[in-house]
């Protein structure tokens, strides 16, 4: 309730994108461990940086700019003007420079978490 509305909207694409993208089984953690989860989680169509960059994208349209948040991963001119540097949001998410909003955590550690209390209860 604290964020702006543009906020709002975007978590809503973000999360939306995980809903319609994201493989299942990579919604299942069903891998063989905790890494090869992690990488499907963070680079795969619907993970994390797809989410991220959805995210940005629509702020864009909305704000008619970048925010300071996706500026970094945003292209900003040429063919590729108005996309969003896939590989840079991954290097970034995996170094900690963008953590989890919640916890605050590095994404690597927050999905190890997850896969093992999913891998617990298979």
């Amino acid at each position: 309730k604290k964020l702006p509305d543009i906020e709002h909207v975007a978590d809503l694409a973000h999360e939306l994108t995980h809903a319609v993208r994201l493989d299942r089984a990579v919604l299942t953690g069903t891998y063989e461990s905790s890494d090869e989860f992690v990488a499907a989680r963070i680079g795969s169509p619907g993970g994390e940086a797809d989410a991220f960059a959805t995210e940005c994208r629509v702020k864009h349209e909305l704000l008619g700019a970048w925010d300071s948040l996706c500026a970094p991963y945003a292209s900003a001119n040429g063919p590729e003007a108005g996309a969003m540097d896939h590989d840079r949001i991954v290097s970034a998410l995996y170094d900690g420079t963008l953590s989890a909003s919640l916890t605050g955590e590095p994404y690597p550690v927050m999905l190890a978490k997850q896969y093992r209390k999913i891998a617990s209860r298979r």
